[in-house]
């Protein structure tokens, strides 16, 4: 075991406050765990006035079929909410997603926000609110979706 995790969470609930153990929200967090599913960003990207983030989506559990939809999907920037403007999942545009999981076989999804006429520095959060079924696994604990996906603080490019 690596004391540095440890230390982490500690500091984190004794000097921030969190007792959840979540990161502070000024971390930056490009990989986030749900379900045994990790969402991994690729890059954000800024082309005119949309921007477009790419994450990678795989299955480390049993399989399972992911289910979210447009609604699910939300962002925030320094200025607030950005508005989507559509994804694509396994390369074919999306208003919803509903895909098997192989375990191992990543996934690529991309979210792109519209009319993002001021410069964004960061993208202080992209929420995922998915859902995992059909899993074998579905009632042991851990493995439910408990939780919406958060990445946190990511810099685009361009």
């Amino acid at each position: 075991m690596r004391s540095t995790g440890m230390f982490a969470i500690v500091a984190c609930t004794l000097l921030s406050g969190c007792a959840s153990g979540r990161p502070p929200a000024d971390q930056v967090v490009t990989t986030d765990f749900v379900a045994q599913v990790e969402w991994r960003t690729e890059a954000c990207t800024r082309t005119g006035n949309t921007l477009s983030c790419g994450v990678m989506i795989t299955n480390r559990g049993p399989d399972g079929t992911l289910v979210f939809s447009d609604r699910d999907v939300s962002a925030f920037a320094d200025g607030g909410a950005m508005a989507l403007a559509g994804m694509t999942f396994a390369g074919q545009p999306a208003v919803a997603v509903n895909a098997r999981l192989q375990n191992g076989v990543p996934q690529r999804a991309e979210f792109s926000f519209k009319d993002v006429s001021t410069p964004v520095r960061t993208i202080r959060l992209l929420e995922v609110r998915a859902s995992l079924l059909d899993r074998a696994d579905a009632p042991t604990p851990g493995n439910e979706a408990s939780r919406p996906v958060q990445l946190r603080n990511l810099r685009p490019r361009g």
